[in-house]
């Protein structure tokens, strides 16, 4: 596709000189050299012009959805305004008097440009449609390997769930806080077990991590500031499972300082969703890389996740300091 706008300028200028020379008996080498190397230079750099402009105008529509009308009525008017600015930088008359000799200039850039214009988008479209299909395949092994190792790790659901029914009931009913954590451990495992990756409502989710933080309140007691603030406005929206919790766990695993404190926000931005997940830590920036380095399991197949399921409407950023580490999450919906 590098040499396509040479291409493409060679057959616009004899495609023009050939209809419009030989019909009329006009001879075009017979203008000046002046004449003839600027219309040559010309054709040549608006070649180049109109094809980097498809190439960002196809993208533009691709992503706005732009009607078909209005996306080909652009790519004819910027060749014809390329033409009257290399007209009239050759010629010495008006453009206004050969008006009638440029039709059949206009009408040939404009048709060969619609025909450039098809077959460079039908080149994008295939190489578009190439590209999803090896992200589903790999989607797809992705998947599978996630799974087997899931059933690998599940031994005996049943058994588990069962057994902190036990223990649950075994306990006295008047220590609440043990019966508490026991349910709320549930509703995690639970949670942590499923297989199903189809979105779930951010209700579900954001409940899921008050059991989190539950069972974080309960371990620290008053040693640790956990503040949350989140916007309620979310009601049904979808998500994937399993996006939030990683990056709480990495807060509360690499949590320092005095007094240590995490707090998690999550706001509802037109339509996106920024999650955000700050703590306190006691070692330099330097420490805090080499130790998320070894051990950043859960960060490192977070960033799988998000590549697969939201692999261009997402940003992850996580920035170090000597005294707190942030993470930020930021999905379109």
């Amino acid at each position: 596709m590098k040499s396509a706008p040479l291409l493409y300028a060679l057959i616009l200028f004899l495609l023009i000189r050939i209809i419009n020379d030989i019909p009329s008996g006009l001879n075009y080498f017979s203008h000046s050299v002046q004449f003839i190397a600027i219309e040559v230079a010309g054709v040549i750099a608006g070649s180049y012009l109109n094809f980097y402009f498809a190439r960002q105008w196809m993208e533009f529509c691709r992503k706005k959805k732009i009607g078909n009308i209005v996306e080909h009525a652009v790519v004819c008017m910027v060749p014809c305004a390329l033409a009257v600015g290399i007209m009239s930088m050759s010629h010495d008359t008006p453009l206004l008097s050969e008006a009638i000799e440029m039709i059949i200039p206009f009408t040939v850039t404009v048709l060969i440009t619609v025909w450039m214009y098809l077959a460079l988008k039908n080149h994008v479209l295939n190489r578009l449609y190439t590209e999803t299909l090896l992200k589903e395949e790999k989607s797809i092994h992705a998947k599978s390997a996630l799974e087997l190792q899931l059933l690998r790790n599940q031994f005996h659901p049943h058994f588990l769930f069962n057994m902190l029914n036990t223990i649950y009931f075994a306990v006295d009913d008047n220590n609440e806080e043990a019966r508490d954590a026991i349910e709320h451990l549930s509703k995690l495992l639970r949670s942590q077990l499923s297989n199903d990756d189809k979105p779930v409502t951010l209700n579900r989710e954001v409940a899921l991590l008050d059991s989190y933080i539950a069972l974080y309140r309960l371990r620290y007691k008053n040693d640790v500031d956990i503040r949350m603030d989140i916007d309620h406005s979310y009601r049904e929206d979808l998500i994937h499972p399993h996006l939030l919790q990683p990056l709480v766990e990495n807060a509360f695993k690499h949590l320092g300082g005095r007094p240590a404190r995490v707090t998690i926000t999550l706001q509802r931005p037109n339509r996106a969703l920024i999650f955000c997940v700050e703590n306190t830590v006691t070692t330099t920036p330097e420490s805090t890389d080499s130790k998320l380095q070894k051990s950043g399991f859960g960060l490192e197949n977070l960033k799988k996740l998000l590549a697969l399921q939201y692999a261009d409407c997402h940003k992850l950023e996580i920035e170090r300091t000597a005294t707190h580490c942030t993470a930020k999450l930021t999905l379109a919906l």
